[in-house]
C-alpha cells in the first residue's frame, strides 16, 4: 500500500512538474509556442492579458488558439494596473527629458511578475512566451543565465536583461533559436488561424498616433515651444515642444540652418533642445545606474564586454568600471546617440551578463 502511495505522489509530481503557463498574445510566436509544448507532453494552459484597449483586438485571435489547440484560456483585464505602472513610466520619462524603453520595464515587472503570479496561483510549475533568446542552468555558478537566440535577427535578450533568477528558473522559451519563418511554417502546417498575422513594429499600448500626441491625450498641460540652442546656449530658433525630440533626431528641425543640424541634447526644465552637428553625437563614454546583473552578486573591478545601446545595433566592444553611482562604459570606439533612459546591455559572447540605464547621455 505505501509503495502505490509513493508511485502516486511520484505521478503527480510528474504531472505538476510538466505543466506550464503561456503568455498568449494572439499572435503567430505565442500560438507556435502553445503547440511545441503541448507535443511535448506539457499540460498547456494559457493566460491573455488585456493591458490596453489595443490589446482587445487580440482577444479573439487568443480565443481561437486556445480553442484550435484544445487549451484552457483565462483572460483578465490590466488596464488600471498597467496605465499606472507602464504607461505612466513612459509618459513621465519622456517629460522629464528620457527616452524610454518600456519594453524592459514590462517585461520584469509586469508581464513575467503577472505570468509566474497566475501560475502560483493555479499551481503551475513553468511559465512561456514566445520570445527569442535562451535561458541555461550554469551548474558551476549554481544560477540561471539568459543567453542571446541563435537568431540574431530576432533575438530580443536586451529586452529581457531585467529579469531576476526567481523568473528565470521558470521560464520556458521553445521557439528561441528559430528564425520566422520556420514559426510560420509549423503554423501553417496545423492550420493556425494567426499564421500570416503581422508582427506589431510599434510600442503596443499606442496605435494610431504619434508617441507625443499620446502623452498629451494622457497627461493634459500647456506644451508649449522648446527653444532651440547651440552647446553654448546660444539662440538659434524655436520648435515644437522638447517631448517631440529625441537626441540623433533631424526630422521637425525648422529649416533655416546652413548645414545639417541634429538633436544633440535637451534642458527639459528649460524646454530647450540642443542642437549640434552629426560628430556631437558620439560619445566615448557612459554611466548608467539601475544595475541588474543576470549571474553575478558583483562585478570585477574592470571587465571587458560587448554593449548594447540600442536591441537594433550590434553589440560593440567597451571596458566596464564599477564605480560608486553605477558602473562606467568605455568603449574602443565612440558610438553614436547614446540616450538617456535607454539601456545599456552587456555581453560576454552570448550570454548576458546584465545591464543598467544610461543616465549621463545625450
Amino acid at each position: 500500500m505505501r509503495a502505490h502511495s509513493q508511485i502516486l505522489v511520484q505521478l503527480l509530481t510528474d504531472i505538476h512538474k510538466k505543466s506550464v503557463l503561456i503568455g498568449l498574445s494572439g499572435g503567430v510566436d505565442s500560438a507556435v509556442t502553445a503547440y511545441l509544448l503541448k507535443t511535448e507532453g506539457y499540460d498547456v494552459h494559457a493566460v491573455t492579458y488585456i493591458m490596453s484597449e489595443n490589446h482587445k483586438a487580440s482577444v479573439k485571435d487568443a480565443a481561437d488558439i486556445a480553442s484550435m489547440l484544445n487549451i484552457p484560456l483565462y483572460i483578465e483585464d490590466k488596464q488600471e494596473e498597467f496605465k499606472n505602472s507602464i504607461e505612466a513610466y513612459f509618459i513621465d520619462s519622456y517629460i522629464k527629458g528620457d527616452t524610454p524603453n518600456p519594453c524592459v520595464l514590462c517585461n520584469s515587472t509586469f508581464k513575467f511578475k503577472h505570468l509566474i503570479d497566475k501560475a502560483d496561483s493555479l499551481g503551475i510549475s513553468y511559465v512561456a512566451t514566445g520570445h527569442y533568446a535562451n535561458i541555461k542552468f550554469d551548474e558551476h555558478s549554481g544560477c540561471f543565465c539568459l543567453y542571446k537566440s541563435k537568431n540574431e535577427r530576432k533575438d530580443q535578450s536586451y529586452f529581457l536583461y531585467k529579469l531576476n533568477q526567481q523568473q528565470l528558473s521558470r521560464i520556458l522559451f521553445p521557439i528561441a533559436d528559430m528564425n520566422k519563418e520556420e514559426v510560420r511554417k509549423i503554423a501553417d502546417k496545423i492550420g493556425l488561424p494567426v499564421k500570416d498575422k503581422k508582427e506589431s513594429q510599434d510600442i503596443c499600448f499606442i496605435k494610431g498616433m504619434d508617441y507625443t500626441d499620446f502623452i498629451k491625450e494622457h497627461k493634459k498641460g500647456i506644451y508649449k515651444e522648446s527653444i532651440f540652442t547651440d552647446e553654448q546656449g546660444n539662440v538659434l530658433g524655436k520648435g515644437e515642444n522638447h517631448i517631440h525630440f529625441t537626441p540623433g533626431q533631424r526630422r521637425g528641425l525648422n529649416k533655416g540652418f546652413n548645414k545639417r543640424m541634429y538633436v544633440i541634447g535637451k534642458n527639459a526644465e528649460k524646454n530647450e533642445v540642443v542642437l549640434g552637428n552629426e560628430e556631437d553625437l558620439y560619445s566615448k563614454e557612459l554611466m548608467i545606474s539601475d544595475i541588474n546583473l543576470i549571474c553575478r552578486k558583483n562585478l570585477p573591478e574592470l571587465m571587458h564586454v560587448m554593449v548594447k545601446i540600442r536591441n537594433s545595433m550590434p553589440a560593440v566592444s567597451a571596458m566596464i568600471i564599477t564605480v560608486e553611482d553605477g558602473i562606467k562604459v568605455i568603449f574602443d570606439e565612440p558610438v553614436r546617440a547614446a540616450v538617456k533612459g535607454q539601456s545599456a546591455v552587456f555581453y560576454e559572447n552570448d550570454r548576458v551578463v546584465g545591464g543598467g540605464i544610461i543616465y549621463d547621455g545625450l
